[in-house]
């Protein structure tokens, strides 16, 4: 989860960036350097909201509608510091905007948790209009065009340069092999981001347009499906179910300090709830004489 989010936020930045570049048709260094400014700027812009939103959240008793509101006004007042500023120097307020989640789940988690409900609802209403309205502004004809093959290479080949890329990140973490390859294809999907910045070439009237689109598209049509359907065969292959402890309550555990304990006593000391009520139900159910002569069912607890 934590490297699709980089991944998204380096997608987006980028795709900012390179269409600045394209709407003003200048390639030289300055332009270049508006992608680091306009990252370090972007993340600038959310610590300091986050210096506002985090004390007023932790002061003020606010429900849950309250504070999903406020968080949206502060996004949209973000990104209008974005269009105001960028005739001065390239801002990334979506960068500032998820710098600002990181830290409000950081600084209070039960805000966060508040606030994340709240989309996670509208999401799933606002999701089906994103992918409608995409649908509405592609040209089918461009999908099946000679140019549509073009993007198909070059997204293959992305892929391929993509998976590459993951397999090194993951290749010296503790992961084992099936593991590893499940999460290479974990990361074959891509629909949402696609979906959310493929039309704004188009809506913008850069020349550009419908082929970003048409890419866009593509992506969503040929790896969603895909990956979907290859984690949903393979993931009972490639990856375990969590270890049940088997530990004997009756029995205590003995000689437990952080200089002693490895990773296999942390799965064997970590068994679940249902694990402690079973055997408080057994317990109850056939006493022995000493568990009848010194507890009753209340003083279990």
């Amino acid at each position: 989860m934590a490297g699709a989010s980089c991944d998204d936020i380096f997608v987006i930045v980028l795709f900012y960036s390179f269409k600045g570049l394209v709407a003003t048709n200048k390639f030289d260094f300055l332009s270049l350097l508006s992608i680091p400014l306009s990252i370090i700027s972007g993340l600038a812009l959310g610590i300091i909201m986050a210096c506002i939103v985090i004390p007023f959240f932790k002061k003020v008793n606010l429900g849950s509608t309250a504070k999903i509101i406020i968080f949206l006004g502060i996004s949209f007042l973000m990104l209008g510091i974005e269009e105001i500023l960028k005739s001065y120097f390239s801002i990334s307020s979506l960068l500032g905007i998820m710098l600002l989640g990181i830290l409000v789940l950081k600084f209070d988690k039960s805000s966060a948790q508040k606030i994340q409900k709240g989309y996670n609802s509208m999401w799933s209403v606002f999701e089906i209009l994103l992918f409608f309205l995409v649908g509405c502004a592609t040209d089918i004809r461009y999908v099946f065009s000679k140019d549509g093959a073009l993007a198909l290479c070059v997204l293959l080949l992305g892929l391929i340069f993509r998976n590459i890329g993951v397999i090194m990140c993951v290749i010296h973490t503790r992961f084992n092999i099936k593991e590893k390859l499940f999460i290479v294809i974990s990361y074959l999907p891509k629909a949402t981001v696609q979906a959310s910045i493929g039309a704004i070439a188009l809506s913008e009237g850069l020349a550009c347009g419908k082929i970003v689109l048409t890419c866009a598209v593509i992506a969503i049509i040929i790896t969603a499906p895909l990956g979907a359907i290859l984690m949903d065969i393979t993931y009972k292959r490639l990856l375990e179910p969590p270890v049940a402890a088997n530990i004997d309550c009756d029995k205590p555990i003995k000689n437990l300090s952080p200089d002693n304990i490895q990773e296999n006593d942390i799965k064997a000391i970590a068994f679940s709830e249902n694990n402690i009520e079973d055997k408080i139900d057994s317990t109850l159910q056939n006493p022995s004489k000493d568990t009848e002569k010194t507890l009753d069912e209340n003083q279990i607890f």
